[in-house]
């Protein structure tokens, strides 16, 4: 489970309870909103206007923002001028509230106080509530624990036993707070304690809150199907009470469910449905915390320069507004940018100014992530001590998080949740299972007067029928002889018909036909743009020590062959690979070989040629083994050669699988064999791959092909060109300058070849050792 994630999780979670508990303080307020604007136009009367703009902006919050600041402020101004101070009261505080939701919360915090003096001064205890309540909220945000527990502990107090939904909502609030610090035991405490409660009740606003909730309860377990579940409920709820910003939250809910389930592209459509809802709402703490996931989902699809915008976008607003959790956010995930870049000194600085915040505001899961993050860095870069440092403090924090103790009273709480919703269930059921018994009685009684009516209205229709078919007899006998004529008259015109019909089908058909061909051939050339996009540059190859040229001619459009390297250290791998078959079934095979190269190398950091050519093989028939019968999995596989060049001490290992290599040093062209066994096909579970080492101390020439070059026909007699003539062509060419190799090759295929069609594809890579 991504770290950010869990930050985004809790970030909306506080979000959404502010909305259901603003809403309910205020829910004598949301009026139709015709109704409301009517008020706005027709009102007469300072106090009849002040009482009109402050509904309607109060109607306006959740879904408007901005319009709603107009008209709040509106009715503050006019409040001011008439001294009405328990207006001024009211506008304080739903501007406090309006700016809390846009993430201003220093201009939240502001008008909260004054509303909060003003409610003690009038003894208004749904004020005092609300805004203790909402400066609550900002105290979670800004990381600010104790100051946040005082705050709702003051919201138990005014609220007192007697309503149960406020109690419910204040629970979840105090929820949130040790979900914060990980404390996930006493969270998940108050979280069903606000189920239990808000389930008797009918508030949708509160009844979505505690889906969501649950749905983070499960989200926390890895239990995504029934988490998904979950946010679904909370959003038809929000969705049906128009609540956009109820909307927003549960759309990156959802988003966060999807990526973790590696459904990218639904992450990303849920996301960028919640930037055009918090974006409309005016949201900057909703909208920076979406930028940064959207960076974090961004970069797990290496679109490196994206996500670097995105977490800078969301950093820049996060620190205007004062966000420090979100600031933790995102300069984790620019830290984790700078480390899939390898570039670790900036890493290590974002990462370092993370901890200062994290450590700040008590964030111990976000810590952790931290914590590894560095320790790998270090453990690469050789710095062993500062790596073990940060173990200890990994360790460290990993106890107090995760404790057997701690996560036994978490199932435990979990459990009786799940009994006490089992019994309702069951109560549900058996009301359910009387319901439906009633329903088939009355159901017997309405079966038995259909079938009384249906009698009589059959033996009715019964005579009817026989005096129409008497009619009908008498009707169509004096028709017979005139209908027998037309019919003829009528076949041979639709044979006519038929016959024209069928030139204009096989006309429609011979253009389809061209259509079809043409969009195959379209989407053949685009795959050939797809698979070269995957060869590497030569001139990314070519350097002071390395140079290459790549002899590559594809029989089709897209080529079962390709060209293959890497370079990791001080080893720089090529390969020549020759899939099996060619065109469009060979081109598929040579992009699982691509990425199983990557795979094994780069990732798994195998460098020995042998042992990758080991691992390509048991990659192939694992790839392949799910989908082929036997019989086509003895045909489907590769042959590869694979040459290493150390950079540093000149030595050179090239291992073959079914297929040879040349080396030209010192004047002397040198076969470089392989064993005799392809990668892939199921001959053999115990294939033995050697690798072939040398020394290079003078400059050196490395050949390796395909089989293409020696099959193809052509010449005088129209024969293959052959191993014997293709090893002498090396030699001769060898001797030749590097620069004129490539052409000197070409020129022979081609002259070879003639006016015969290609046989097979062609790759021949020159590797010059300098």
């Amino acid at each position: 489970m991504n770290t950010k994630t869990l930050m985004f999780l809790k970030l909306m979670l506080v979000s959404a309870l502010f909305c259901c508990f603003s809403g309910y303080i205020f829910s004598n307020q949301t009026n139709k909103k015709d109704s409301l604007i009517w008020n706005v136009k027709n009102a007469s009367g300072a106090t009849a206007k002040i009482t009109a703009n402050f509904g309607y902006g109060s109607y306006l919050k959740f879904t408007n923002s901005d319009s709603a600041l107009i008209y709040i402020n509106k009715s503050l101004s006019m409040a001011e001028n008439l001294k009405d101070e328990r207006f001024i009261m009211k506008a304080n505080n739903e501007l406090g509230i309006i700016y809390w939701q846009k993430g201003e919360y220093k201009k939240a915090q502001i008008y909260l106080n004054n509303a909060f003096k003003a409610g003690e001064k009038f003894k208004d205890t749904l004020i005092l509530i609300s805004a203790r309540y909402n400066m609550g909220n900002i105290n979670i945000t800004q990381g600010n624990y104790e100051a946040a527990l005082a705050n709702f502990n003051k919201v138990l107090k005014y609220i007192g036993t007697s309503d149960s939904t406020r109690l419910a909502q204040t629970y979840n609030a105090f929820g949130n707070i040790y979900l914060y610090q990980s404390d996930y035991v006493k969270a998940l405490e108050y979280y069903s304690n606000s189920a239990n409660i808000l389930e008797k009740g009918t508030s949708s606003k509160d009844l979505a809150l505690s889906y969501n909730n649950m749905g983070i309860i499960y989200y926390y377990q890895d239990q995504f199907d029934k988490a998904l579940s979950f946010y679904q409920k909370s959003l038809e709820i929000k969705e049906s009470i128009k609540d956009k910003k109820g909307v927003s939250d549960c759309l990156n809910n959802i988003a966060i469910i999807h990526d973790e389930m590696g459904n990218t592209d639904r992450a990303f459509k849920f996301y960028n449905k919640a930037i055009v809802l918090l974006t409309e709402l005016g949201n900057k703490q909703g909208l920076a915390s979406t930028y940064s996931n959207l960076g974090d989902l961004e970069r797990k699809s290496k679109n490196y320069d994206k996500a670097e915008n995105l977490f800078n976008t969301a950093l820049k607003i996060q620190e205007e507004i004062g966000d420090k959790r979100g600031i933790t956010y995102s300069l984790t995930g620019l830290g984790e940018m700078c480390y899939f870049k390898n570039n670790n000194t900036d890493a290590i600085s974002y990462f370092k100014r993370a901890i200062v915040i994290g450590q700040e505001i008590n964030a111990r899961k976000e810590l952790l992530s931290i914590y590894e993050k560095l320790k790998d860095i270090y453990i690469e870069q050789k710095e062993y001590q500062l790596a073990a440092n940060f173990y200890k403090f990994i360790t460290r924090l990993q106890k107090e998080i995760f404790n057997s103790e701690r996560l036994q009273k978490l199932n435990d709480i979990q459990a009786r949740y799940e009994t006490k919703a089992r019994e309702k269930e069951i109560v549900i059921l058996k009301a359910n299972k009387r319901l439906k018994e009633l329903e088939l009685k009355q159901k017997d009684i309405e079966v038995n007067k259909q079938k009384t009516v249906t009698l009589f209205l059959s033996i009715g229709f019964g005579i009817f029928i026989i005096f129409m078919i008497v009619i009908v007899r008498l009707y169509f006998g004096k028709r017979k002889s005139n209908k027998i004529l037309a019919f003829q008259k009528e076949e041979i015109s639709q044979q006519k018909e038929e016959l024209q019909a069928q030139s204009e089908l096989l006309s429609t058909t011979n253009k389809s036909l061209e259509k079809k061909n043409l969009q195959i051939t379209d989407s053949i050339n685009y795959a050939q743009k797809i698979q070269q996009a995957i060869f590497p540059e030569i001139n990314n190859i070519n350097n002071d020590l390395v140079e290459i040229f790549a002899l590559f001619k594809p029989k089709d459009i897209v080529s079962g062959d390709f060209y293959w390297h890497v370079k990791i250290d001080n080893y720089t791998f090529i390969a020549v690979v020759d899939c099996t078959g060619h065109g469009v079934p060979g081109a598929f095979m040579s992009i699982i070989g691509n990425n199983l190269l990557n795979e094994i190398i780069i990732q798994k950091r195998i460098t020995n040629p042998s042992e990758i050519i080991n691992n390509l093989d048991i990659g192939v028939k694992n790839m392949l083994m799910n989908n082929l019968s036997e019989q086509r999995l003895q045909d489907d596989g590769m042959e590869i050669s694979l040459c290493r060049i150390n950079t540093e001490n000149r030595q050179i290992i090239i291992s073959n699988s079914n297929q040879c290599a040349y080396l030209y040093n010192n004047g002397e062209l040198a076969e470089v064999e392989g064993c005799l066994y392809s990668v892939g096909g199921v001959f053999t579970n115990n294939k033995t791959f050697i690798n072939n080492e040398f020394t290079i101390t003078n400059q050196a020439i490395v050949y390796l092909f395909t089989d293409g070059f020696q099959d193809q026909f052509g010449g005088e007699k129209n024969k293959k060109y052959g191993s014997v003539r293709f090893q002498e062509l090396i030699k001769s060419v060898s001797k030749e300058k590097f620069s004129s190799q490539y052409e000197l090759l070409d020129n022979e295929l081609t002259r070879w070849k003639g006016n015969n069609f290609q046989i097979d594809d062609v790759c021949v890579l020159g590797i010059k050792i300098n």
